[in-house]
C-alpha cells in the first residue's frame, strides 16, 4: 500500500502545484511518471535509476533498476517522456489492475519535443 490510488491522484497533486506556483515556488515531483501532472510533465523527475550489477565471480554485468520496478503501458508508446527520463508507472499498479493502469496513462509531448517541432 505504498502507492496511492490512481483515481483522483492528478487532482490531488495539481492543487498544491498550482498553489505553490501562485506563491512563486517551483514545485517538482520526484520519483513520479510525467503523466502524473500532464499540464507540465517536465516537473517530474526520474522514477528509477538504472545501475549495472557486476557478478563478483563471473564478472558478468547486468543492467538493473536501482529503486524498483516500473513498466511502460500502451499510452507510453510514442510518448516523448521515454526519451526525457520517464521510466513509466510502477509495476504495482499494473499488477493490481492493469486496465485501470492503462486507462490512467496519458501520451504526452514534453517541452523539449514541442520546441524541436
Amino acid at each position: 500500500h505504498i502507492y496511492p490510488p490512481l483515481d483522483g491522484l492528478r487532482d490531488k497533486i495539481g492543487a498544491p502545484i498550482e498553489l505553490a506556483e501562485s506563491l512563486g515556488i517551483e514545485a517538482l515531483l520526484h520519483h513520479s511518471p510525467g503523466c502524473l501532472y500532464p499540464k507540465e510533465p517536465e516537473r517530474s523527475a526520474c522514477l528509477h535509476i538504472d545501475t549495472i550489477q557486476v557478478d563478483a565471480l563471473s564478472g558478468e554485468t547486468r543492467k538493473m533498476n536501482f529503486e524498483g520496478d516500473a513498466r511502460y503501458g500502451e499510452a507510453c508508446e510514442g510518448c516523448s517522456g521515454r526519451s526525457e527520463g520517464c521510466h513509466g508507472l510502477p509495476s504495482a499498479y499494473f499488477d493490481a489492475d492493469e486496465p485501470a493502469a492503462e486507462a490512467w496513462l496519458t501520451k504526452l509531448t514534453y517541452r523539449a519535443a514541442r520546441v524541436a517541432e
